[in-house]
């Protein structure tokens, strides 16, 4: 038998209970209408998922007891599997590389980002959900998410970390946190960076006006103790004119790009962070070079060939004539018919025809460098020998890589070669005179002199071979015995 309940009984709950909805909802509007004038939810910047609450906790406190009253709970969060998600590509080769510090090459997958890092060391990461699908790429230090690489014999040892949004390291036991990468091929775009305003491909080099002659036989005699270093290295010529800049190199060595131009590493100077130009090897007539990026995350390797230098040292010699020496340290040399006095050890250089010589430190400077280049002649000491004096020196050729030892003999005068070329086919047998002999050589050079002057101005050539001289003497000598 059913129960009846009487009619106003439950006239009376209805009304209790709508009474109750009412007044829950009333307050309830109230609460939330003044409160969210003071928080106002904002777009997210992290790229991690959020908790489903975005509001702080007072903002829930806030809507009080009630039959609308709300549980607050934080979902726990979880470190996120990374082990697909980064490749491992070895250590970074570049020779300026400390060895107690090795730094480790790594990648994002869906990312053409490369990461270069020292092992244990933190990288933050961030989740970009711009795309399709969703990737990680580098962030910075505001990102809950990082990770810590280390290297290890072959592999890197990958350690996952994350902050929750109280700022408390998020505890996970799983072994996601924590996982072991093999080393994967980097494969990268040779030609999709540059060097300065250079595009890095085969013919950079060239484009730098890159010449090599081999060593540099100049610095290696006359340089001192300031160019020691070049002593045993390649020279290679970078530039022209007064952009001009020489490289000494050996295997193992290695420059980067500043200011336009390589330059060594120094104390005062680091390379890390720019192009660099290292020297893998040095054979007979090939260089074998490898050009590293910023990061060291590539690499392009190069060739320079050996320049073959062309020149005739015994033309260039027939242009010094040594007529005689003022002091012991001092030459009277005539060069190109231009005559002056040299010093031991001067330089004299052979420029577009012209010779001179470098004097002032900006002069010698400007050939060391090689922004004026040419010819040198270093003057040496004065020797006799066999009874003869001669002039010794050293002359370079252009590129300086070779050298011609040269001893130059003593040359008569000008005036000593027209009084011994200058005279009749034969000569009448001198006889006993009276006559003092300085006074008849006297006149004898007075009229020579004249008929050399009659003969100048008629045209005719005021010397005669040296080689019909011999001729005509040795004829004469002949005559005579005969």
């Amino acid at each position: 038998m059913k129960k009846i309940f009487p009619l106003d009984c439950i006239i009376k709950i209805l009304k209790g209970a709508i009474a109750a909805v009412i007044i829950a909802t009333i307050f309830a509007f109230a609460t939330n209408s003044s409160y969210a004038t003071s928080y106002t939810a904002e777009a997210s910047t992290s790229s991690l998922p959020n908790t489903a609450f975005p509001f702080p906790q007072e903002a829930y406190d806030a809507i009080g007891d009630g039959i609308l009253s709300l549980n607050h709970t934080i979902f726990a969060m979880k470190i996120p599997d990374l082990s697909h998600d980064i490749l491992f590509h070895g250590l970074n080769a570049r020779p300026d590389i400390p060895n107690d510090t090795p730094q480790i090459i790594l990648s994002l997958s869906g990312s053409s980002d490369i990461i270069c890092a020292a092992s244990e060391s933190k990288i933050f990461l961030v989740y970009d959900d711009s795309t399709f699908p969703g990737r990680y790429i580098a962030g910075d230090d505001t990102s809950p998410l990082s990770i810590i690489p280390t290297y290890t014999n072959g592999g890197a040892v990958i350690s996952t970390s994350l902050v929750d949004d109280a700022g408390n390291d998020v505890e996970d036991t799983a072994s996601i946190a924590t996982f072991e990468l093999l080393e994967s091929p980097l494969i990268t775009e040779q030609a999709s960076w540059e060097v300065g305003t250079y595009r890095a491909d085969a013919g950079i080099l060239a484009r730098q006006r890159a010449r090599w002659f081999g060593k540099d036989r100049f610095l290696e005699h006359h340089g001192g103790e300031e160019y020691n270093y070049t002593i045993g290295r390649e020279r290679i010529d970078f530039g022209d004119g007064e952009e001009a800049y020489p490289l000494f190199v050996k295997k193992g060595d290695y420059f980067f790009w500043e200011d336009d131009k390589w330059i060594a590493p120094s104390k005062t100077s680091s390379s890390q962070g720019k192009a660099l130009l290292a020297i893998a090897s040095v054979e007979e007539k090939l260089i074998h070079i490898d050009l590293w990026n910023d990061t060291g995350t590539k690499k392009l390797p190069l060739t320079i060939i050996k320049s073959s230098s062309v020149w005739s040292p015994h033309i260039i010699q027939h242009e010094i004539s040594f007529l005689g020496a003022k002091t012991k340290i001092q030459a009277i040399v005539e060069i190109s018919k231009e005559r002056m006095i040299l010093n031991n050890q001067d330089w004299v250089l052979r420029s577009d025809n012209k010779w001179s010589v470098i004097k002032t430190p900006k002069n010698i400077d400007e050939y060391v460098m090689n922004a004026v280049t040419g010819e040198l002649f270093v003057v040496g000491d004065i020797i006799r020998k066999d009874g003869k004096q001669f002039l010794e020196g050293t002359l370079f050729n252009r590129a300086k890589t070779e050298t011609v030892e040269m001893a130059i003999p003593l040359q008569a005068s000008i005036q000593d070669h027209r009084q011994a070329y200058d005279f009749p086919a034969k000569t009448p047998p001198q006889t006993q005179s009276t006559t003092p002999t300085h006074k008849v050589n006297t006149e004898e050079q007075e009229l020579k002199r004249k008929e050399y002057e009659e003969r100048k101005k008629r045209g005719r050539p005021p010397l005669i071979k040296l080689h019909d001289t011999i001729r005509g003497a040795l004829q004469e000598q002949q005559e005579q015995q005969e």
